[in-house]
């Protein structure tokens, strides 16, 4: 359940104007990994998944 809250959470981030190239680079998770879990083709390990979290929670996009 974990995954899939935070693969729509990455979802949404990445609709709303953040490109997944700057996710990237932020959480130092490639990108090809980055649209691998997007698109419910990986899980992500914990650590990583953490680390994507960590950084989700703090992202605010303007409207």
């Amino acid at each position: 359940m974990y995954q899939e809250e935070l693969r729509n959470k990455l979802s949404v981030t990445i609709s709303s104007g953040l490109s997944a190239a700057a996710i990237s680079k932020a959480t130092d998770i490639t990108s090809i990994d980055l649209s691998r879990f997007k698109n419910g083709q990986i899980c992500l390990i914990e650590p990583v998944a953490d680390r994507l979290q960590a950084y989700l929670d703090k992202v605010v996009i303007p409207r």
